[in-house]
């Protein structure tokens, strides 16, 4: 008898061992740093309970889904979390089954073997799983080192919703349920964001100027671009020859932006709403002011639709008459090159339609710059100025389009912001330093636009070195369009005589700081300049 409770006593203990390892498999299959930040939950949630059958019983239903996880993280290269609410909180019930249905049969058979499986060995799993005092409580107060982990995490931005879901995103299944958290925050701010692009979508808007055939206005928004790694600023490795060698280029070599980040920049260029200093005077955006106008408009993204980096950017899209972006959700699946963009762009161009506007969102030189470009871009030492002199070749590509194109024709581009290369500790990262807001911003115009509007022209050539920021792009488009309504302002555009000269108030980790009278501090973030007595 003893010999075989013994031998019931073995299969009980692989059989608790085994449903625990499928359980953490999704972790373990993904990165060692995802297990670390995870494993300190496990212990605590086994010390807690500390019996074997109650703890099997709880994560039987993580075994179950274990084929669809693993399905999930193979799909989009990542844990099952933030991503996965928003799909599924963004699909109907419909589109989960159509989900579902691509692995239903291989999903029904493992939960069947696994369910009667289970039901054969439960009985024998039994006993407690810590059997010394001390070390059952070292396990439960383990739960203290990711929540000293969160903290850190949560610098500026700070929500404990969003460093919980940072923190565990490749740790199942805490990421489901911190997913699920950020979801409900992601969710609440994108209702914010929409209500915001609803009220700037009612607009009066009239084209001023009907002669010279049709238009095609574009603005390029670019990513994580630093104005001083660029040829055409003065950078020592040519970057952007392709751009220089272009008939009606002009460069500005002082645009700044507001902020470090993609989700509050872009508002900037394309609304002129900027979320932490509002103005009381509200602005149409782009899409909306130029469909008012009578424009076919289009919105092409290597971007998310939605997400933390994405959702306050994306709400403007949705006011264009055809849209598309690479991901549905940020931070999800493999990132696309920022050529795929090209032929949706020519597609755009050959639409039946006089006048077109058209923003095109690159993924330009996000971090891990080795991935923005092709083996054939590989042409220069340092990674980062590839991802520039690949951006250059897709400018190049646009404005060989549109210098085919009759009419009077425009484009506007302009980073977002820049990041830190390295400065301070060697990474290089989204940060506040000083060259993060610096910008570049240039623009084209076709020939027969600068014939028709020649004190323009020279207007925007004498401002190539203002002080502006990137709020200057919108009134710079509308007067590149042709456009009037009513808030427009002609010393915020790049064609003005004098452009409105005014403190470049950027948004710091800190706070809000005068860039102009702004340094970097021994860490490397922009600080206000001490006063001289």
């Amino acid at each position: 008898m003893d010999g075989f409770s013994r031998k019931e006593g073995r299969v009980g203990s692989v059989a608790f061992l085994t449903i625990l390892a499928l359980a953490m498999l999704p972790t373990v299959s993904r990165t060692a740093l995802g297990l670390l930040h995870g494993l300190p939950l496990w212990l605590t949630v086994l010390a807690l309970i500390n019996r074997r059958r109650a703890v099997a019983i709880l994560l039987f239903p993580l075994v179950l889904c274990l084929p669809a996880v693993l399905y999930y993280q193979h799909a989009y290269r990542m844990a099952p979390g933030l991503s996965l609410w928003l799909i599924l909180l963004d699909s109907s019930g419909s589109e989960v089954v159509e989900y579902l249905a691509g692995f239903a049969l291989p999903l029904v058979i493992w939960i069947t073997v696994a369910t009667l499986t289970f039901i054969t060995v439960v009985r024998r799993i039994d006993g407690p799983i810590f059997r010394h005092r001390t070390m059952r409580f070292a396990c439960a107060a383990s739960f203290l080192v990711p929540s000293i982990g969160m903290v850190g995490l949560g610098g500026s931005k700070g929500s404990l919703a969003e460093s919980a879901n940072r923190y565990f995103h490749n740790s199942f299944p805490w990421s489901v349920l911190a997913g699920r958290a950020q979801a409900r925050r992601e969710l609440a701010l994108f209702a914010g964001a929409e209500r915001e692009a609803a009220a700037s979508s009612t607009v009066v808007a009239q084209k001023i100027d009907n002669t010279g055939g049709p238009r095609t206005v574009v603005l390029v928004i670019g990513e994580s671009a630093r104005r001083d790694r660029h040829g055409i600023f003065g950078y020592t490795t040519p970057t952007t020859r392709i751009v220089e060698g272009i008939d009606g280029v002009a460069a500005f070599s002082d645009a700044v932006t507001l902020h470090p980040y993609t989700v509050d920049a872009v508002p900037v260029i394309v609304a002129r709403h900027d979320r932490l200093a509002p103005s009381a005077v509200r602005t149409p955006n782009l899409v909306s002011l130029f469909a008012a106008a009578g424009f076919r408009t289009s919105w092409i993204s290597n971007q998310a639709a939605m997400g933390a980096d994405d959702s306050l950017v994306s709400v403007y899209a949705k006011y264009a008459d055809d849209r598309w972006f690479s991901r549905a959700v940020s931070r999800s699946g493999a990132t696309s090159l920022d050529e795929d963009l090209l032929p949706r762009f020519r597609s755009e161009l050959a639409a039946t339609s006089d006048d077109k506007f058209i923003v095109m969102h690159l993924y330009g030189s996000h971090e891990n710059f080795e991935k923005r470009y092709p083996a054939s871009f590989a042409i220069f030492p340092d990674a980062y100025d590839n991802s520039i002199a690949y951006t250059d070749f897709i400018l190049g590509q646009i404005l060989i389009e549109l210098q085919a194109l009759p009419g009077r024709n425009g484009l506007l581009y302009v980073a977002d912001h820049g990041l830190k290369l390295g400065e301070c500790d060697g990474r290089s990262e989204h940060y506040d330093i000083k060259q993060a807001f610096e910008v570049p911003l240039y623009m084209w115009t076709s020939v027969s636009w600068r014939e028709a509007y020649p004190q323009k022209w020279l207007h925007a050539l004498s401002n190539r070195d203002a002080p502006v920021t990137t709020l200057y792009a919108f009134d710079t488009l509308v007067d590149m369009g042709g456009l009037t309504y009513p808030q427009y302002q002609a010393g915020m555009s790049l064609f003005s005589e004098r452009p409105d000269a005014s403190a470049r108030k950027v948004h710091t980790f800190a706070g809000a700081v005068d860039y102009d009278h702004g340094a970097n501090d021994a860490f490397c973030h922009l600080v206000p300049t001490p006063a001289v007595p």
